[in-house]
């Protein structure tokens, strides 16, 4: 046993030798079983000039919730670790279950935790990896899912780090048992109504009696999955540079169309994940390519799945979040000295010359907010005639969507300026005298990934 509990300090060692150089390492400490023996073996390698800390995050489920908050600092104080607590707010997240629930709002508190160049440790072991392998392939997933957890990837503005992922459990508990460590049992982990606990305490052990090394298997699975996803990822950003669209974060249908049913939804998963929008499930995805992208521009469909929305405008795919509800029927005044602060975007005044809204006629007369209801027009400066907004927006391309969200600009109760767009006639600043640039800036709905 012995050795076995050696074991964990050379795997930690090879763990931390494949990641990222960094400035300084967090311990994700629950005070359970694996983070404790993470800790004291962090604790007695304690990498040279980089520093090490701990973080225990305190959701609040349970009546011991604080004393195992005590035991942790009791803990880090023995190991000369400095330690940080933080709770979680469960009621910040939605999802289908309070294992979901916990772990996203866990994750959410550290993503904020982790500074530039610091890598976060888990003390993920070779059996949380098997079960994770398992879960996902029961839920359907496909290569990135059945990748499961990678020894290292970004997060927050870091690194999260797995440098246990290849220990076998039993490695942990013998090197516990050497230490002469403490650590919590949480009773929720013997709970049979979630999932892993399922496959860890029933499942796993009847499959091991048959296939004993179906943890090293399920590990090996894992990595050819891995390289699998990567594959996947070089095809769609090869075939993101084809079908890019218009606008900076569109895609063109026409060219999507062209490629093969998979190449398309191969890609529509990447393009959303660099959006930072969660991936829609399977019959989402369908929906997404029947429903809009072979519309032809001509449908008016949106496909929808939680908070992040799918639509077209002119032959262009559209994906963004639920934008921020705003009462278009307001009018408000407003002083061009301060910004605008809106439940969907800011606007602001920039001091020019030569250009933008006639700052001596704006100090002159009431300015005020507004939006369009419907039948609103402007003579824009340098344009014959005047246009309803309608046809101006067209000619910009601008998506209908987007149309009644734009403040438009009114002086004395006549519509002066379409804001970041168009100045009328009349109230455009002259050559060589003050001028007021309106800058707007749409506020998209909150993105946190956990």
């Amino acid at each position: 046993m012995v050795s076995k509990g050696i074991e964990i300090i050379g795997q930690l060692e090879q763990g931390l030798a494949t990641m990222p150089e960094c400035r300084g390492y967090w311990v994700a400490y629950s005070g359970g079983g694996d983070s404790t023996a993470l800790l004291h073996a962090m604790a007695h390698l304690r990498p040279a000039g980089k520093p090490l800390r701990a973080v225990h995050v305190n959701h609040g489920l349970q009546p011991e919730a604080q004393d195992w908050e005590k035991h942790c600092a009791s803990v880090c104080r023995a190991l000369s670790i400095p330690l940080e607590v933080r709770s979680a707010d469960l009621a910040a997240e939605r999802d289908t279950g309070p294992e979901g629930t916990a772990r996203r709002a866990r994750y959410r508190v550290l993503k904020h935790v982790v500074s530039d160049q610091e890598v976060l440790l888990t003390a993920h072991t070779r059996e949380d990896q098997a079960e994770t392998v398992l879960l996902q392939l029961l839920r359907g997933a496909g290569p990135a899912g059945l990748s499961a957890m990678p020894v290292c990837a970004p997060f927050g503005a870091g690194w999260h780090g797995r440098p246990l992922l290849r220990c076998p459990r039993d490695s942990v508990v013998a090197f516990l048992q050497a230490e002469q460590a403490s650590w919590i049992e949480d009773p929720s982990n013997r709970d049979r109504h979630f999932d892993r606990n399922l496959l860890r305490h029933d499942v796993l052990p009847l499959v091991r009696r048959r296939w004993p090394a179906v943890d090293s298997i399920l590990a090996r699975v894992a990595r050819h999955q891995a390289e699998a996803s990567h594959l996947l990822a070089d095809v769609a950003a090869a075939d993101l540079l084809t079908v890019a669209g218009d606008g900076a974060q569109t895609l063109s249908c026409e060219s999507l169309r062209v490629l093969s049913l998979a190449r398309q939804k191969n890609l529509l998963r990447l393009w959303l994940r660099r959006r930072g929008l969660s991936i829609p499930n399977e019959a989402q995805l369908e929906r997404v390519l029947n429903e809009v992208v072979a519309s032809h521009g001509h449908g008016t469909s949106t496909v929808i799945w939680g908070e992040c929305l799918v639509r077209c405008y002119r032959d262009q795919l559209y994906a963004d979040t639920r934008p921020p509800a705003h009462d278009s029927s307001v009018r408000q005044v407003w002083n061009p000295r301060d910004p605008l602060n809106l439940a969907h975007g800011q606007l602001r005044a920039v001091a020019v010359r030569g250009r933008g809204l006639d700052a001596g006629v704006c100090r002159s007369s009431e300015m005020s907010i507004g939006f369009r209801q419907g039948g609103e027009r402007l003579k824009p400066a340098g344009r014959q005639g005047t246009h309803c907004l309608k046809k101006l927006f067209q000619e910009k391309g601008i998506p209908p969507w987007e149309r009644d969200r734009v403040p438009l600009v009114f002086v004395a109760g006549e519509l002066a300026a379409v804001a970041g767009l168009w100045v009328g006639d009349g109230y455009l600043a002259e050559a060589d005298t003050e001028g007021l640039e309106l800058v707007w800036q749409p506020r998209p709905a909150s993105q946190d990934d956990a």
